[in-house]
C-alpha cells in the first residue's frame, strides 16, 4: 500500500532551485496582521509582551542559507521566559512537543496569537467612527440617519400635490 507521503510529484524534480524556493514561500502563512510579541523598551532593549500560558506565533528564518529565507512558522504556548538570556520555553499545541526560541534573535519573529482559533486567518477589523460625544464606535451599515431629511414646507407641498392628483383621478373616474 502506498501512502500519499510516498508519492513524489515529478514536476518538483524538474524545477529549478529558484522555482522550488518560490513554491515554498507560497506556503508561508501570513502573520503581519498579528500584533508584535516583542517591543523595544526605553533603554533600547527587547522586551516580551507575552507571559507564560499565552499563545504566540514564532516565525523562524534560516541562518545557514544565503539571504536567510523563511524556515517555519508555528503556533506555541509559552511555558517559561528567561528574561536574562531571552530564551522562551514553548510547547507546540498541535504536535505536543517541546521547543525553545529566543526573542532577541534577529532571525526569529514573534507575534501574539489570539486566545483561540486560527491565527493565520485574517479577520477584517471593523471601521471605527468618532461619534459626536467623542467616543469611538463601529460604523453602522445602511443609510445614515438624517440623510433624507427635508423641509416641512416641501413635504406638505408634495403631500398636497398627491392629494390633488387623487381627487382629479376620482373625479375623472366618476364622470365615466
Amino acid at each position: 500500500m502506498i501512502d500519499d507521503e510516498d508519492v513524489v510529484d515529478i514536476d518538483v524534480l524538474t524545477l529549478s532551485r529558484e522555482e522550488r524556493f518560490n513554491r515554498k514561500l507560497a506556503r508561508r502563512p501570513p502573520i503581519d496582521h498579528l500584533p508584535d510579541g516583542v517591543v523595544v523598551n526605553s533603554l533600547g532593549e527587547l522586551e516580551p509582551k507575552f507571559k507564560p500560558h499565552d499563545r504566540i506565533v514564532v516565525e523562524r528564518m534560516s541562518v545557514l542559507l544565503p539571504g536567510n529565507p523563511w524556515s517555519t512558522t508555528r503556533v506555541y504556548i509559552v511555558k517559561a521566559i528567561d528574561e536574562a538570556t531571552g530564551m522562551v520555553d514553548l510547547e507546540d499545541e498541535e504536535r505536543m512537543h517541546h521547543s525553545i526560541a529566543n526573542y532577541r534573535n534577529e532571525f526569529t519573529r514573534i507575534k501574539l496569537a489570539p486566545k483561540s482559533g486560527d491565527p493565520f486567518k485574517f479577520v477584517k477589523q471593523k471601521v471605527l467612527v468618532e461619534k459626536k460625544d467623542g467616543t469611538l464606535a463601529p460604523r453602522k451599515r445602511g443609510r445614515p440617519k438624517g440623510s433624507k431629511n427635508r423641509d416641512k414646507s416641501l413635504i406638505n407641498q408634495e403631500k398636497n400635490e398627491r392629494l390633488a392628483m387623487r381627487r382629479e383621478k376620482k373625479m375623472r373616474k366618476g364622470k365615466k
